[in-house]
């Protein structure tokens, strides 16, 4: 019998699953160590919680909440700005190419975009950092959380 997997988990997972299209870049899943300058750039995927929506369809609504750290280093601290925007943009591309991550979710779109990452400074390399968070619209069944209408 195949396993089954909540549908909060099947949508944090085609997220990482868009991710990982992205070349030379390293990527992470809840990461709670501090990111070091020799990983760089690298990009971490963190459930950052969901609400439920009304509906009285016989669906449960929901919006999921995905945040993304990410940093890159540079040269100097400009090149380190630039190699993060760059980061950014290509993750916003990725990602809203196919808000309906192929056919997961209802809909995909831009959340709050502030704040930084801690990133270990020992090393010389200047770093810029951001957090992108998104918000991912998607229904169950009102009877079975495993599956994505």
């Amino acid at each position: 019998m195949p396993i089954l997997v909540e549908a909060r988990e099947q949508i944090l997972r085609a997220v990482k699953t868009v991710m990982d299209t992205l070349a030379s870049v390293a990527l992470a899943r809840n990461r709670t160590e501090t990111i070091k300058r020799d990983e760089l750039p690298i990009l971490v995927l963190y459930d950052a919680g969901y609400a439920p929506q009304r509906d009285f369809t016989g669906e449960r609504n929901y919006v999921l909440t995905v945040e993304i750290e990410g940093a890159a280093g540079g040269a100097t601290p400009t090149a380190a700005e630039q190699a993060a925007n760059l980061l950014r943009a290509r993750l916003e591309a990725a990602l809203l190419a196919d808000v309906t991550l192929a056919g997961k979710a209802r809909d995909l779109r831009p959340g709050r975009d502030d704040g930084t990452v801690a990133v270990d400074l020992a090393a010389a390399v200047p770093v810029a950092s951001f957090v992108r968070r998104f918000d991912v619209e998607y229904a169950t069944p009102e009877d079975d959380p495993y599956t994505l209408v």
